[in-house]
């Protein structure tokens, strides 16, 4: 899932939650350019494993200047659900 002007869109669909976390790094690197001197966050809903195996799925595809793993909260839990990732850059 993504965001355009707002409006959360399905992007891409992937077999396997370990295919679909990598397929998420793969699009967020796409447009994201030079990214060594961005922050990489991650949120995870009560899967910090989850959100330590997509930090190292990033890494291997760039260098940040920091990035941060956090729970979610509020909002954020609803669009996440239980063992849900939000990754942003």
């Amino acid at each position: 899932m993504g965001a355009e002007s707002g409006v959360i869109i399905k992007l891409d669909q992937a077999r396997g939650i370990n295919k679909a976390l990598t397929r998420m790094a793969d699009i967020a690197m796409k447009d994201a350019g030079d990214t060594r001197n961005k922050v990489l966050a991650i949120a995870h809903c009560n899967n910090p494993e989850r959100a330590e195996f997509v930090k190292q799925e990033m890494l291997k595809r760039g260098t940040f200047k920091d990035i941060m793993i956090t729970e979610t909260a509020g909002v954020a839990t609803v669009y996440a659900n239980d063992g849900g990732i939000i990754l942003t850059l």
